[in-house]
């Protein structure tokens, strides 16, 4: 503030001079003050302990007489002076995953943010052909933006941020490809091969006079795209690290184009509570470069059926996901089964359940594909559901979820617990909407857990007795909820497990909020919001 007490008197005596309010003179010159001081923010995710250059010959390397930063905790740092030049970004370690930053990160002058976006721009692509080239509005400013910002915990620019992410994954997961192919591992040479892949990946998106390729559509990510980029990148690394023995890059670009474009999508499809968890897996995950230095005698040939083989291969093992068979469920008492379709559950009649529960009843789930999947490092998944009575005038609803669920593989067995920590509420409304409730019903369904075993990959769930503790709960509330008949909406969302329909296609985006606390006059004072894929259909119950 000292600069300012300074020019305030400077100004007014300009002013006297002027002759100011009284018509007549020149208008008064004055000087701007100078920056002294700038700062930032180096993000992907947040990079603690990074090395910031300010890059004044904008060559990418520390010369003498340059300056250096460091960023702390959040990522952020500053210079004083201010720095006008060229940011550069090496080092450090990603706050959410934990992992090293092993790539170069680089912004234009004038930037308060270093991303693996503004590495394109710095590269030379125009911020509005890599705002349309990631579906992001075009009046996002990519330099001044901070993607990872959030307001009590919930991002500001989510869709901002997930492309960020899902285009870091895309030239770090070709870096990884060629720096494996290579064989090399040392800093400065990593560092190398991805600036030069984003060097590519800035060609491949640039409009060039017409309309820049769709790179991102949603949460779809375009192989062709990707398939581009890969090619453009074999030949930017060839005089730093040139893979060994020489590959085609078409051949590599068919064969790894296709899970390179599903990890990212994947990033783009998480909900907030597992973006971090799937980033994370995205980054250890060494599948990708396994795979092509294990089969890298065949990368020399052109394109044909080979690489496609390959390349179809590759995408089963990048992409492990679960598949409900047949895409039908189970009602289990004693002897009496009652199959249960999805689609079904989705038409407009709906499916009929029998009303109360039977305490033995199961509920029974066959599922495809157990054998290759394999859970990230502490995983955990959420549920919730929610019934909404159909009878004109009824406000007659049932909300519930269960989250942090431990998912787990255990030798052949996909195992998953429900621990001490998650928490279960239950949240009822009466008919006539009067009578509200929320009841803990954790007690009830802790330590139950359910074992996938890979070879029938059939598991059971005692629904029958869970939902039947939570309705006991409930009905110290709603005397007459065991009296309930009718149809009612019934909507299903799960988080934290990639769970699809038979053919691997996924259910649709979901969201349900559930109410976990309730004041004295019945209004909602806290609730948890479980964000993932799921369906909604209809069900009545029948005696």
């Amino acid at each position: 503030m000292t600069h300012l007490y300074r020019v305030i008197p400077a100004a007014a005596a300009a002013c006297l001079l002027a002759s100011c309010g009284g018509g007549g003179g020149s208008p008064p010159v004055t000087d701007t003050p100078p920056v002294t001081s700038s700062s930032g923010v180096a993000v992907d995710g947040y990079l603690q302990f990074a090395t910031v250059l300010c890059d004044v010959n904008g060559n990418g390397v520390a010369d003498a007489g340059e300056r250096g930063a460091g960023t702390d905790a959040a990522g952020r740092f500053g210079f004083s002076p201010a720095c006008d030049a060229p940011l550069v970004v090496t080092g450090g370690t990603n706050a959410d995953t934990g992992l090293p930053f092993t790539g170069t990160l680089r912004a234009p002058a004038g930037a308060t943010v270093v991303s693996p976006l503004t590495t394109l721009l710095a590269e030379g692509l125009a911020a509005a052909d890599l705002l349309a080239a990631l579906g992001l509005p075009d009046d996002t400013s990519l330099a001044t933006t901070d993607p990872a910002a959030t307001t009590d915990g919930v991002l500001q620019q989510p869709e901002l941020y997930r492309a960020t992410l899902a285009l870091q994954q895309i030239v770090q997961g070709t870096a990884s490809v060629l720096l494996e192919l290579a064989g090399v591992d040392d800093a400065a040479t990593q560092r190398a091969v991805y600036a030069a892949v984003a060097r590519a990946a800035a060609a491949e998106l640039a409009a060039d006079g017409g309309t820049p390729p769709v790179l991102r559509n949603g949460t779809t990510v375009s192989p062709s795209v990707v398939d581009a980029i890969v090619q453009a990148a074999v030949s930017a690394v060839a005089g730093i690290a040139p893979p060994t023995p020489a590959v085609n890059a078409a051949t590599l670009a068919q064969v790894v184009a296709g899970s390179l474009a599903l990890q990212a999508e994947r990033i783009l499809g998480a909900g907030p509570s597992e973006l971090t968890a799937v980033v994370a897996d995205a980054q250890r995950s060494t599948v990708v470069g396994d795979f092509v230095r294990t089969n890298a005698a065949q990368l020399s040939a052109a394109p044909g059926d080979g690489s496609a083989a390959l390349a179809a291969t590759l995408v089963e093992l990048v992409d492990p996901y679960l598949a409900i068979a047949g895409d039908s469920l189970r009602l289990v008492n004693g002897n009496a089964v009652t199959a249960l379709s999805l689609a079904a559950f989705a038409s407009a009649d709906g499916i009929s359940v029998p009303w109360p529960l039977a305490e033995p009843l199961t509920l029974e789930v066959t599922l495809a594909r157990a054998a290759n999947y394999t859970p990230m490092a502490g995983q955990k998944l959420s549920a919730a559901v929610s019934m909404q009575e159909t009878t004109a005038g009824g406000q007659g609803s049932i909300l519930a979820l269960i989250d942090g669920v431990d998912v787990a593989r255990v030798g052949d067995v996909l195992r998953l617990t429900v621990p001490s920590t998650a928490r279960a509420r239950v949240y009822g409304v009466s008919t006539d909407g009067r009578r509200k409730a929320v009841v803990d019903f954790a007690n009830g369904v802790r330590n139950v857990t359910g074992s996938f075993e890979t070879g029938g990959n059939v598991t059971s769930f005692p629904l029958g007795n869970i939902v039947n503790y939570a309705i006991n709960q409930l009905s110290n509330d709603f005397t007459g909820i065991y009296a309930l008949r009718g149809s009612y909406r019934v909507s299903l969302v799960l988080a934290g497990l990639d769970l699809r329909h038979a053919d691997g296609s996924r259910f649709e985006a979901a969201s349900l909020t559930v109410p976990t606390g309730l004041n004295s006059a019945g209004a909602v004072t806290s609730s948890v919001t479980v964000e993932g894929r799921g369906l909604t259909g209809t069900i009545t119950l029948v005696d």
